[in-house]
């Protein structure tokens, strides 16, 4: 359990360095011997300091992460990993649809899916499609996988959704708006994701809707999130 939440604040550390592009003044990032170098190759030079190699190593890690179901891990390791595809976003855009169109994408994708009503349902697991498909991966599709979890949030309720993942699920529906698939979904696929998103819509809102956005609720606690942000020159970062 100590290991499990010493891993999650170092990637709570990592995702705020990853938003502000690695480039921090209370921190050194540094990947081996060589690191004040700025390699010549086109992709390594534009994701220095972490270069095309890490990108991989990290992703890796992070899948790796995701797919031991651990709930502590779930939600910091996705949010690290949208961070970490933002990151490549920016950098080298090619990169980052590399990265989300490679199998073992799918691979993640499709135990995360398939591991009971929970794990299907979970915020990081919705959270994952919707950075699948915003940043172009062709491995998620509407028949099985988006069809699976419209059924599951038909089945049991959007009034029985926590609030997080109500949270998740509106981005996902958000984003399927926007969306090109290689194999369009039916009218009744796309009825149902509309129907839903309506449903959610006309729903009152909760109480963090309420609440400043530098204002975070957990349980009955309350943080400021400009307390945890890692600050440089020109640049603002997540929160920890």
């Amino acid at each position: 359990s100590l290991a499990f939440h010493h891993t999650a604040s170092s990637l709570r550390l990592l995702q705020a360095v990853l938003d502000v592009d690695l480039e921090s003044l209370v921190l050194c990032v540094s990947v081996g011997p060589g690191a004040g170098q700025r390699p010549l190759g086109d992709t390594d030079s534009s994701l220095y300091p972490l270069g095309s190699y890490g990108a991989h190593c990290l992703i890796t890690a992070l899948y790796g992460l995701l797919l031991q179901k651990q709930e502590l891990l779930l939600g910091v390791s996705v949010n690290c990993l949208g961070s970490l595809l933002g990151f490549l976003q920016r950098r080298s855009p090619s990169t980052a649809q590399h990265v989300v169109c490679q199998p073992w994408s799918r691979f993640l994708l499709y135990s995360l899916l398939n591991s009971g009503e929970s794990c299907l349902l979970h915020p990081a697991t919705l959270t994952l499609l919707t950075l699948l498909l915003r940043y172009g991966s062709r491995v998620v599709v509407w028949e099985p996988d988006l069809c699976q979890v419209l059924e599951a949030v038909e089945k049991r309720g959007l009034n029985e959704l926590g609030e997080n993942t109500t949270q998740a699920l509106r981005q996902l529906l958000t984003q399927l708006q926007c969306s090109i698939f290689h194999t369009p979904p039916t009218e009744e696929s796309r009825l149902r994701a509309n129907t839903l998103m309506e449903s959610l819509n006309s729903q009152p809102p909760t109480a963090n809707d309420n609440l400043p956005t530098s204002i975070l609720r957990v349980g009955e606690m309350y943080l400021c999130l400009s307390d945890f942000t890692v600050k440089t020159d020109g640049h603002i970062g997540s929160q920890l």
